[in-house]
């Protein structure tokens, strides 16, 4: 969009007229007539006419929000003479590097170091110039004020004197809490990280970038409102979701795909029907940290929020890419198909990839786009999130095609089930899931368990139906489950011992060749082959599905509407589309 001024011609000099919805139109053009020394010739006076009529009519159909002033006056508008980078790059590498664990655990995981090999690698692929970089020395820092009401009083009390504490001190107040560590300036570097998710938020959000990715430290998605926790000081998520829902966003949806629960996030709006929380997380029935009952997917959300916590707990460790596709196309891109948000964050923990030695999963890079890519389709593409790989699908690079493996774990599958099974009641499109993906063995015993739900709702006295798995933690019987589930037994821990990570050396991890992984070309530079056959839309389930025949006719009606289909194949029997 254009900052427009319109230079009117007069007898005396040239007026500018800025085009503003408050100044354009007919008070301007009233006030021109009404003007005795006014002599613009009739010809113009049209011309000018049709032009304000012209540029109200587009500032109309816009469809994203309007700029705020001082986002214009920073950034400058969008436009084809002038196009901003597609994806806006934040990070706080002058800043983070003031908040390094102590001597004592100086190899700690979580560390600058981090911060600065995503940098690293984001400079050797070239990918930061595809995108405008933005530093904490670009954006107004927020002051330790602007947090409360966000952050508890006395939370925020202590951090703030902790400037004043000596390395003993920081060392034992660590101790206080699970697994965390403070330097004297943890708090000012929170601070840059949480005031560059708030531009970022407010960027996308307005329209000037269509996504933007975050490389800030310390890390935000277990930090509680009271309370640091997880490597995590201050929950950056949590604000930005609550900055985009003062923007105006009705429906925010919060991927969180880090090993660990985000129960941070998760408490900050289990009770709230505006924002939707997806986890997908390593459980193993409540023996992986954070040993929450609350990370189990029976806990779906309390009072407005009930149907908004979607968490898919991990029974095993070792799941690949196309266990975690399995779960995106089962449960995640219903879920998010059903609520069409207006905007999405993602909670972009990457301990999950191969060689991680707190996660033990085997996820590659790729991955990780594959899911950045498709919830991109979503939201108008409105998505806030961080990481290199990542950085590429925001940006429009083409996808690498994912490594095919024979099928999904079993135990996999059966966690899969289980969230449809009791997310069905909320969100229609997990009614009926793609289960082509499982063996035979668990289809017949998904069949037998749908028989089994439906005699429960025609006779609610019924004993006889049984749950999909046995375990101590569901819920014992299948009609419309019964929430909030109690807050007292769903925090108690099944552990209470802290999670001792040590220091981990990173020469000594398992790690992917990066040189299998080279960038590969925009999509611009690419050409698309189609092919459908309206045929295909004879196959649909007796039930209601999101993967149904409407699906294809209203891809096929938009794309020639868009005049984007084109078969240059000799024309058969219903072999083209155009």
């Amino acid at each position: 969009m254009y900052a427009f001024a319109l230079l009117v011609p007069c007898h005396w000099s040239w007026t500018s007229v800025p085009l503003c919805s408050d100044v354009v139109g007919e008070k301007h053009w009233s006030r021109l007539e009404r003007s005795s020394e006014s002599k613009i010739a009739f010809p113009a006076k049209v011309v000018l006419s049709r032009t304000l009529m012209d540029l109200d009519n587009y500032l109309e159909e816009l469809d994203t929000p309007s700029l705020s002033k001082a986002l214009v006056k920073k950034y400058g508008a969008r436009g084809e003479e002038q196009p901003l980078a597609r994806t806006c790059l934040f990070h706080n590498e002058l800043a983070s590097e003031r908040h390094n664990p102590p001597p004592k655990i100086a190899d700690h995981p979580e560390s600058h170091k981090r911060l600065q090999k995503i940098l690293q690698r984001l400079r050797e692929t070239d990918l930061l110039s595809r995108c405008s970089v933005v530093t904490e020395q670009d954006v107004v820092e927020i002051e330790t004020d602007d947090l409360k009401g966000l952050v508890h009083d006395n939370y925020l009390s202590v951090l703030s004197e902790l400037e004043n504490s000596n390395q003993d001190q920081l060392y034992a107040f660590g101790q206080l809490f699970d697994s965390v560590y403070f330097t004297k300036d943890t708090l000012k570097t929170a601070r840059t990280a949480i005031s560059l998710a708030y531009e970022a938020t407010e960027l996308v959000w307005s329209g000037l970038h269509a996504n933007a990715a975050i490389i800030a430290r310390p890390p935000g998605h277990h930090a509680l409102r009271d309370a640091g926790n997880g490597f995590c000081v201050l929950n950056n998520v949590v604000l930005s979701a609550k900055r985009a829902l003062k923007l105006g966003a009705q429906r925010i949806l919060i991927v969180d795909f880090d090993v660990h629960h985000g129960q941070g996030i998760q408490r900050q709006f289990e009770d709230c029907e505006r924002v939707t929380y997806f986890s997908i997380h390593r459980y193993e029935r409540g023996l992986f940290w954070p040993h929450l009952r609350e990370s189990n997917y029976t806990f779906v959300g309390t009072d407005e929020g009930i149907g908004h916590t979607v968490n898919v707990p991990l029974s095993q460790t070792g799941a690949g890419d196309v266990d975690y596709m399995a779960v995106f196309w089962n449960v995640l891109y219903p879920l998010a198909i059903n609520l069409n948000p207006d905007m999405i964050f993602v909670s972009a923990g990457f301990d999950a990839s191969y060689g991680d030695p707190l996660g033990e999963m085997r996820l590659t890079p790729d991955l990780y786009a594959h899911w950045i890519y498709h919830l991109g389709s979503l939201a108008d593409g409105k998505v806030v999130m961080v990481l290199e790989r990542c950085v590429e699908a925001l940006s429009g690079s083409t996808l690498r095609p994912l490594s095919s493996e024979s099928t999904v774990m079993g135990s996999c599958a059966v966690d899969i089930l289980n969230v449809m099974d009791i997310h069905k009641w909320h969100w229609p499109a997990m009614s009926d899931g793609d289960l082509a993906v499982f063996d035979a063995k668990l289809r017949e015993k998904e069949r037998s368990h749908q028989e089994s739900v439906q005699k429960l709702h025609e006779d609610p006295a019924n004993e006889s139906a049984i749950e999909f798995e046995e375990q101590d933690l569901l819920i014992s019987e299948r009609k419309r489950p019964r929430h909030p589930v109690s807050l007292k037994l769903a925090r108690l821990n099944f552990s209470r011992g802290k999670e001792d990570t040590g220091n981990i050396h990173q020469d000594a991890l398992l790690r992917l060749d990066s040189t299998n992984y080279p960038l590969l070309p925009a999509k611009d530079t690419l050409k698309v082959g189609f092919a459908c056959d309206p045929s295909m839309t004879l196959h649909k389930s007796e039930f209601d599905s999101h993967e149904n025949p409407k699906r294809i006719s209203v891809v096929l009606a938009k794309l020639k509407e868009m005049n984007c289909s084109e078969c240059t194949l000799p024309a058969t029997s219903n072999s083209c589309v155009k």
